[in-house]
């Protein structure tokens, strides 16, 4: 299977990805991950080399997490260093990846992907903050990338109790590598689009943080909007609970050729999500904007004047409820994925900036 992607083709050998049927979404089929399967890349990309590596799960893994999404000879910045483990949440082990610079960092980030998403899609930021002097940590968060609730539940109830486990986690592993020196650096959160609204919820509900960015957040403003999203959500997955809701990536002429590889062959990237996931973003979305006037600390918000999957006008509202204080910043002509755009390092440079400016 061959698809252009700003001019490029990346061919994805394997035909059970074209959809989620190969990823533990209610099919029987499953790949194989006998040995390593390579995706071959453009030679206009030499750097890149997609894998699927198996690893080894329990047996009430989903079955997409027996496949381990690599980019063998990702671009790392010199002195910056990636850990990949997991921290535990009851009985469940929590992936995460850790960027981190080889001298004590200035701050600590904790990074929340969007919906359908996880951990690896924070590869590039990851990188550009450790390189800037800000460990950041990435985990998978309910519903996504490796958890058991995959392609099921956000489980909304365990968000905040996820990302204070996710805090507590960078923490201990900062302790580990640098010793005391690094117990009181200041920790910031930076949410994508769900990942937003978990970020808002957070705050709100009063977790020690220095900060906060919010990055095309996911914001419903107006009353009739989230009843009328939240009544067909609910209503569908009443009547159709086998049902989902088939997500498509659009605008990849922005995307950085590294994004379009992932968001075209992760099998970790969702494409499909059921009716009940559906209703549980848009809740999430109004309880953000709801909870905003809740949030104190500082707070930069980014938004794109071609804003193509939230409304922009929402994502402002919720901007002007925030009590402490904020900025935004509107970006003529950048859409949804800012953080994964071909001119991203001028975000990176952005976000890492106005951290190291409250960190000082």
């Amino acid at each position: 299977m061959a698809r252009s992607i700003s001019g490029l083709s990346a061919f994805v050998p394997v035909p059970s990805l074209a959809g989620d049927a190969a990823l533990g979404n209610g099919s029987s089929d499953s790949l194989d991950t006998e040995g390593l399967v390579p995706v071959p890349v453009p030679a206009a990309l030499p750097q890149y080399e997609v894998m699927f590596e198996p690893v080894s799960r329990g047996e009430t893994e989903v079955d997409a997490a027996s496949i381990h999404w690599l980019l063998d000879g990702a671009p790392q910045a010199p002195g910056v260093r990636v850990l990949r483990q997991s921290f535990s949440v009851g009985d469940e082990a929590v992936s995460y990846r850790l960027w981190y610079p080889s001298a004590l960092p200035h701050a600590f980030a904790v990074l929340l992907h969007g919906a359908c998403d996880y951990s690896a899609a924070f590869e590039e930021l990851g990188t550009a903050l450790a390189a800037s002097g800000i460990a950041a940590l990435a985990y998978d968060q309910n519903g996504c990338g490796t958890r058991r609730s995959r392609g099921i539940s956000l489980y909304p109830a365990h968000q905040i109790s996820d990302l204070l486990a996710a805090s507590d986690a960078l923490r201990a592993k900062a302790y580990e590598i640098y010793g005391s020196a690094a117990v009181d650096q200041p920790l910031f959160l930076i949410g994508e689009s769900m990942g937003g609204g978990v970020a808002v919820r957070g705050a709100a509900a009063g977790i020690d943080i220095a900060g906060l960015v919010l990055v095309a957040p996911a914001a419903i403003a107006c009353p009739y909007r989230r009843v009328f999203f939240q009544a067909a959500a609910n209503l569908v997955a009443f009547f159709a609970p086998w049902s989902r809701w088939r997500i498509e990536r659009r605008g990849e002429a922005e995307l950085s050729d590294l994004a379009a590889i992932r968001f075209l062959s992760d099998p970790f990237v969702l494409r499909r999500v059921p009716s009940r996931m559906m209703a549980q973003l848009f809740a999430l979305a109004a309880e953000a904007a709801r909870v905003a006037p809740r949030v104190t600390v500082p707070t930069l918000t980014l938004v794109g004047t071609g804003e193509n999957i939230l409304r922009r006008e929402c994502i402002e509202t919720l901007h002007r409820r925030l009590s402490g204080p904020a900025e935004i910043e509107v970006l003529e002509g950048a859409g949804h994925f800012l953080l994964h755009a071909k001119r991203n390092s001028e975000i990176f440079r952005r976000i890492a900036d106005w951290i190291l400016a409250r960190a000082a």
